[in-house]
């Protein structure tokens, strides 16, 4: 076996496969999968057998490191490939050592810290444009991606099982497992109805999918699965979305094409307009009515998860999020939900004035009660004074007689 392709399947996640893989391809100069198992097999065998020397691996690093730099690419885009390329090495004993590392890291990625690519965060109008041109599982995909606030690796790694459209006090989420998110911690992301209404009616569809699937599966060169590695589509396949990235990723330039906002940057010659913009469009829409470290928990940001799962429940931050979900509704008129809010500000001022005037009436019956139950007690005080001033007539009767008698 291709010693690359068995250093790639250690990692559980096809995302960093497919990112670790075409770092290796810039890395050998490789321009397909076959290609690259074959140099990188030569390479090996150089360096392990000592044909080549440590030397001439650190000429190799650096010519490759100045590539990256010819191409425009921002330094932490060329740490991220050299890491990959660090990574590759390290697992087949080829180790440079770490002053190596960490003085390529400062003499040659620092400076620019900005982004070489500002991308477009769309506008409501701009995104709705953009879905309506997806297909239905585009639409489940993207809008879940965009209400969530979920990276696009974490959403192709959902399960069926993941999803909860469904609970008796949560709103409709997804459960993110450990093993499938960036900060290796689980997690929960919520979505609006909208997205909700269009993962129902994928569900609907995914049987009709797989059937068509299966029957014209064949292995592509832009898969991550290598080609001898191919068993084509199963109808077992447990995930929501049981394609690969790419296939994610031509669904949503062909839509943004469609929608005439397919805008290529003059600088790094990529697409402006690229799924990891819906994070960016999460963050704005979200931030704005809510707290900064719920909605970078909701993302998945490592640095707010523990300190924010410790402070909210579960149950909290459904809350937080069905509260001001309205800023990441795309088919309902703003305007319209925020009209709902104001009608359910007046059923609970009403709440409140009945609340209050029943506390009054419950005053004034108490108040009536201590009235009768004074009255009652009057009224037996009368009773004994009449008894005592009919019994004191009568010793005055009486003594009146005894007077006459006399």
């Amino acid at each position: 076996e291709v010693r690359l392709q068995t250093w790639l399947n250690t990692y559980r996640s096809s995302s960093t496969r497919g990112s670790y893989r075409n770092s290796l391809k810039n890395f050998f100069g490789a321009s397909d999968d076959k290609e690259l198992d074959d140099i990188s097999e030569r390479f090996l065998d150089e360096y392990i057998s000592g044909e080549k020397n440590n030397k001439d691996l650190e000429k190799v690093i650096y010519a490759f490191v100045t590539k990256e730099e010819e191409k425009g690419h921002a330094p932490k885009t060329i740490w991220a490939r050299a890491s990959a390329v660090k990574s590759f090495l390290s697992e087949h004993d080829l180790e440079m050592g770490s002053s190596f590392w960490k003085g390529l890291k400062r003499k040659r990625m620092k400076g620019r810290t900005d982004a070489v690519q500002e991308d477009h965060v769309p506008s409501n109008a701009e995104l709705r444009r953009i879905i309506g041109f997806l297909p239905t599982v585009g639409k489940a995909l993207f809008r879940l991606m965009a209400t969530s606030g979920a990276r696009i690796g974490e959403i192709m790694s959902l399960r069926v099982e993941d999803l909860v459209l469904e609970h008796p006090t949560l709103a409709p989420h997804v459960n993110f497992r450990r093993e499938t998110t960036k900060s290796g911690k689980k997690r929960v992301g919520f979505m609006t109805p909208e997205a909700k209404e269009d993962l129902s009616k994928w569900l609907l569809e995914r049987v009709d999918y797989f059937e068509t699937a299966v029957r014209r599966s064949q292995w592509k060169k832009h898969y991550t699965t290598p080609k001898d590695k191919w068993e084509g589509k199963s109808k077992n396949d447990d995930r929501l979305f049981p394609f690969e990235p790419v296939t994610g990723y031509h669904m949503w330039n062909t839509a943004v094409k469609r929608a005439g906002l397919l805008i290529r940057d003059k600088t790094t010659n990529r697409f402006t307009l690229r799924p990891h913009a819906l994070r960016k469009w999460f963050r704005t829409r979200l931030g704005a009515v809510l707290k900064l470290d719920v909605v970078e928990a909701l993302m998945g940001h490592e640095g707010y998860l523990t300190q924010a799962y410790r402070k909210y429940s579960k149950q909290d931050l459904s809350d937080f999020y069905v509260e001001h979900q309205e800023v990441l509704l795309l088919e309902i008129d703003i305007s319209v939900s925020k009209l709902n809010n104001k009608v359910q500000e007046q059923e609970q001022q009403l709440k409140a004035i009945a609340i209050s005037q029943a506390s009054r009436i419950a005053d004034l019956e108490e108040g009536v009660k201590y009235l009768e139950l004074q009255l009652t007690a009057h009224q037996a005080m009368l009773q004994v004074a009449i008894e005592t001033s009919k019994k004191d007539m009568v010793r005055l009767e009486e003594f009146l007689k005894r007077l006459e008698t006399d």
